[in-house]
């Protein structure tokens, strides 16, 4: 079959138009963020600065926590019931991770508002309005979690992305651009309380554009009797996804343990400037991972080994020159959210670490999840969150900003390169870029053609 033939076919158009779609909603949204964390920081103290985005990153790790990552076991629970016929069970599954969500909501609400007075009395009497605000936007992000992770498992992935990845940004950016334009300071129950609306708003655009792929659910009695199997298997990827979704916003509380509001505020900026570079990787990975996955099962060990050998050089090379150019340029650009920020150079710099430890060991969770060795992804990413905690807290305590950048940005570096070595032992493929180069020179086998 030529490359015309395999390019003519429907399923290799869609598939392809909706990659370059979603990476571009990507890069929008990426954009739109930076925009207004620009004006964010133009139009409010630095310590609001860091309130907020201290508070934005505690719901999105806790929005995990309300549904208990059900969600992890859509992609292959109802994909698998909905091939076999078994549409019950796939309505089940759709019908308990709701219910999850009503059950766990109030609990987790009630638990998020006693941490937060127990750590600082002080702000949440301050911003008391900001705090009820975003802890009623937090069964919200759950729910709009668990319905993005339904509409992957229903191949309507792209629809959910949309609302997810644009509608909070650009709100944000436009209501930003009008307060700058009308020299307002607003507060942090202002910002919070708009945060609340924007994630409301995303989660009913992410319902309507969703509501007809429910529509077999009319159809059946929803069996949700496996409740527990789906409740387990999410636990278990849990703190990987925290790791592959949020890694800002866990980043941030991290760094947050030790610092005070102000100097959050400029670790949100810092982590903002060098998004830029996480998003190409992900959208690298985002292409080749099918392929690497699909090479992997046939056992066709060297065409997933030079695969990943491509996807190492499309993202190590950029990402190398991307980190020179912000190294240099890091004060100047901090510099332009303001004059308080531009002391976070060095901090930009230690963070650039957590980008380039990804483009140095590669995509070796993808390896071992495919190799069905989910046990080394659990204990690696468990030993990687509690090293970043650590190192950001202690770095922090005795070195301030630059000390905690530097020790959570070590621990995710130790920890990419745990989880390649865990995937060397394993599986024997080499996923870094020290094995780019030998997977490039070998000669593929015809039997692997």
């Amino acid at each position: 079959m030529n490359m015309h033939t395999f390019i003519g076919r429907s399923e290799a158009r869609t598939l392809g138009m909706a990659s370059v779609v979603s990476v571009l909603v990507r890069g929008v949204g990426t954009a739109a963020t930076l925009g207004y964390t620009l004006l964010m920081s133009r139009t409010m103290s630095p310590a609001d600065v860091g309130t907020v985005w201290s508070i934005w990153s505690v719901t999105f790790v806790v929005a995990t926590m309300v549904t208990l990552n059900i969600g992890g076991a859509a992609v292959r629970d109802i994909v698998a019931a909905r091939a076999l016929g078994r549409d019950e069970i796939a309505a089940g599954f759709v019908v308990a991770s709701r219910r999850l969500l009503t059950i766990t909501a109030p609990v987790v609400c009630v638990g998020f508002l006693v941490v937060a007075y127990a750590h600082d009395p002080q702000s949440v009497h301050d911003n008391l309005y900001g705090y009820i605000a975003a802890t009623l936007s937090i069964p919200v992000l759950g729910w709009i979690q668990t319905n993005a992770s339904h509409a992957a498992a229903l191949h309507r992935a792209l629809l959910s992305q949309v609302a997810r990845s644009l509608i909070r940004p650009l709100l944000f950016l436009s209501a930003f651009a009008i307060i700058w334009a009308l020299s307002y300071q607003p507060s942090v129950n202002f910002t919070l309380g708009l945060y609340f609306l924007a994630v409301c708003l995303a989660a009913f655009v992410q319902f309507a554009l969703l509501r007809r792929s429910f529509s077999f659910m009319r159809e059946v009695q929803p069996d949700t009797s496996p409740w527990r199997q789906w409740v387990g298997a999410g636990l278990a990827v849990a703190p990987m996804l925290l790791l592959a979704e949020y890694l800002k916003s866990v980043v941030i509380l991290f760094c947050g343990l030790a610092l005070h509001a102000a100097e959050v505020g400029t670790v949100a900026i810092a982590l903002s400037i060098i998004g830029f570079l996480n998003f190409g990787m992900t959208a690298v990975d985002s292409q080749f991972a099918p392929r690497i996955s699909g090479a992997l099962a046939r056992r066709n060990g060297v065409r997933a080994a030079r695969l990943q050998a491509y996807a190492n050089v499309l993202k190590f090379l950029p990402a190398l020159v991307a980190a020179a150019v912000l190294f240099v340029a890091a004060e100047w650009i901090l510099g332009l959210f303001g004059a308080h920020y531009a002391a976070g150079a060095d901090a930009t710099a230690w963070f650039l670490l957590i980008p380039l430890s990804r483009a140095t060991f590669g995509n070796a969770t993808l390896v071992l999840q495919v190799g069905g060795h989910r046990g080394d992804i659990l204990w690696t990413t468990l030993v990687g969150l509690g090293l970043m905690a650590a190192g950001a807290y202690a770095g922090g305590l005795n070195w301030g900003l630059t000390g905690a950048a530097a020790g959570c940005s070590v621990a995710y570096a130790a920890l990419m390169a745990l989880r390649y070595l865990s995937c060397r032992a394993r599986t024997g493929m080499d996923t870094s870029i020290f094995g780019t180069p030998a997977a490039l020179l070998r000669p593929i086998p015809v039997t692997e053609i």
